[in-house]
């Protein structure tokens, strides 16, 4: 039978708020992880680079859960059932459930090791952009009691790693939101327990650390070799990302629906989106590591000022836009298994 002897689904409740969930709620995962390497990387210094790093991942960590989980929020029929989600989600077999637990996990100890790095011990006498939160305490006169709070707050260097690899758990829990699609087995692009979770997780710990670069980069100047590091890592982990989502396509296989989903992506509504990143992430995989070197071997010089730095910050964006056009092309090009027309 050909694919007009069947009624194709439509696909209207999933669209882009999902992918912006689905893309920043791994983003904040990949934003933590970078903030705790940055941090176990570097000085102990409150002004040294890594220490920047540190506080860009962090305070990049809170606002991407946020803004997922706005996204998620904004999406749900009914909103006030989301923020009551103690009482409303309480199917743990169900990955929404996991899911949101997950996220709002995340979010709280995210925020706690962003306070931390902003004030106390590790923040006073932080300078430059990544100081944001204490420039913005200092306006308001608060400064000095929240140093106060965080010093009190703060545990020993055990407890802190204590706390740390505890917020590692959801970070990496992230995956949730690739299985959220993998277990729909009426969409092909979708059904796939394996690659997509991997696919989810590598890109969002790619995002994640590309950011909290590009925004350390962008505003502290960050030359350390740690620099270069980052960079290397955000390119490996694009390449990964794009071996998986090729890995996916390819099983995809030749039911009717996934004919139809590959066709949109192949030349189809969804080609141009597809073209975009790819070049994307062939960019940033090609140019951040050669960059970073140029930066950090020759950040005094005039061309490695104007032309390097904004062209490394530049590239790396390009990977974590390429990275939220995947969310959007999975989720838009998603075509149900047809019901068939007796």
């Amino acid at each position: 039978m050909s694919a007009s002897g069947y009624v194709w689904l439509e696909g209207g409740h999933w669209g882009l708020l999902t992918a912006v969930y689905l893309f920043f709620a791994t983003l904040g995962g990949g934003a933590y992880l970078a903030g705790l390497v940055a941090y176990a990387l570097g000085r102990d210094d409150r002004r040294s680079e890594p220490m920047a790093l540190a506080r860009w991942a962090f305070l990049t960590a809170v606002v991407a859960t946020g803004i997922a989980g706005i996204a998620i929020l904004a999406h749900l029929a009914r909103p006030l059932s989301g923020l009551l989600f103690p009482l409303t989600l309480t199917e743990f077999g169900s990955w929404i459930t996991r899911g949101t637990w997950i996220l709002v996990t995340l979010g709280a100890l995210a925020g706690l090791q962003a306070f931390w790095f902003h004030f106390g011990r590790l923040g006073r006498g932080a300078e430059g952009g990544s100081a944001v939160l204490r420039k913005l305490a200092a306006v308001v006169g608060v400064e000095g009691l929240l140093d106060g709070a965080a010093d009190a707050t703060r545990p020993g260097e055990t407890g802190f790693w204590i706390v740390a690899v505890l917020g590692l758990l959801p970070a990496l829990g992230t995956v949730y939101t690739g299985f959220e699609l993998a277990v729909v087995e009426t969409v092909p692009l979708w059904n796939h327990p394996t690659l997509l979770p991997a696919l989810f997780v590598v890109s969002g710990v790619a995002s994640g650390f590309a950011l909290a670069l590009a925004l350390t980069i962008a505003f502290d100047d960050a030359t350390d070799r740690l620099v270069v590091g980052f960079a290397s890592a955000v390119s490996l982990g694009l390449l990964l990302t794009g071996g998986l989502l090729w890995a996916l396509l390819n099983a995809l296989g030749d039911g009717p629906a996934a004919s139809e989903s590959m066709a949109q992506l192949d030349g189809g509504s969804l080609s141009a989106v597809v073209t975009l990143l790819a070049a994307g992430i062939v960019v940033s995989v090609v140019a951040s590591p050669i960059l970073a070197w140029l930066w950090h071997a020759r950040d005094e010089t005039t061309v490695a000022r104007w032309v390097v730095r904004p062209g490394l910050v530049a590239s790396l964006l390009f990977g974590v836009v390429a990275i939220f056009l995947i969310r959007y092309v999975l989720l838009i090009g998603a075509v149900q298994s047809p019901n068939v027309v007796f």
